[in-house]
């Protein structure tokens, strides 16, 4: 499962496990169960990329449009209505390597004439494994959020780290909004699924008050968490 952030859905789609639900009027995001309130910003980019062995593949760019973020209680969801606008570049470097990179594209190009969708994805706080944040340095760039998810090609396969950039706006708070991701994954992850008892005090502490070095060079700051899941159906939703 390879392409979680990136599927155009539509009214009456009913599998949510993966990826996002359209609401009855097609133009919001349905809420969950678990979601809760949320926080809600607007960014101007996003960056998806596919990482094993050291070798990225480019999955998706999209630049110039508003792309909303939503963070609940359970999930980090991005939605972006403008998607066929502004700069754009799907599944670079793809080629036909695997069933799923390649319908990724075919999806993709099978809607870009599509009308009243929206381009979705989502993390669930039980699958985010990195949160990195660079800051803005200077008046000409902007702030940055990175989110790391893993997952396999196929169950044979090694894991892979599927990485999606931000480009925040500018006067967004990059280190205050990955420091809420951070707590509201770990509590998540402390009330919802079973936690080594090595790990609980860790995890308590992150949903107190994670910690983040400060960024050397143009290296993201990063807070890892101490596990988590693979994205799978299975492991979409809570286990008690």
């Amino acid at each position: 499962m390879s392409y979680t952030f990136a599927v155009i859905r539509k009214p009456g789609d009913t599998d949510g496990s993966l990826y996002p639900l359209l609401g009855a009027d097609g133009e919001t995001v349905e809420s969950k169960q678990w979601d809760g309130d949320h926080v809600q910003l607007v960014c101007k980019g996003i960056v998806v990329k596919d990482w094993v062995d050291k070798k990225a593949t480019q999955l998706v760019r999209l630049s110039k449009v508003p792309i909303s973020v939503i963070v609940t209680h359970s999930r980090l969801v991005v939605t972006c209505e403008q998607w066929n606008k502004g700069g754009r570049r799907w599944g670079v470097g793809l080629g036909a390597t695997t069933a799923p990179l390649t319908n990724l594209e075919r999806r993709i190009k099978d809607s870009r004439e599509s009308q009243g969708r929206l381009l979705l994805g989502h993390a669930r706080h039980n699958w985010i494994s990195e949160v990195g944040h660079f800051p803005r340095p200077n008046i000409t760039t902007l702030p940055q959020l990175r989110i790391n998810v893993k997952h396999k090609i196929d169950p044979e396969s090694k894991p892979h780290t599927l990485t999606v950039d931000f480009s925040l706006l500018f006067n967004t708070d990059s280190l205050d909004l990955a420091k809420t991701i951070v707590k509201r994954s770990a509590e998540f992850r402390l009330e919802h699924f079973e936690v080594s008892e090595d790990q609980r005090e860790i995890f308590a502490g992150l949903a107190k008050n994670p910690e983040f070095p400060e960024p050397v060079g143009s290296n993201y700051a990063v807070c890892r968490m101490p596990s988590s899941y693979l994205v799978t159906s299975s492991s979409a939703y809570p286990e008690k």
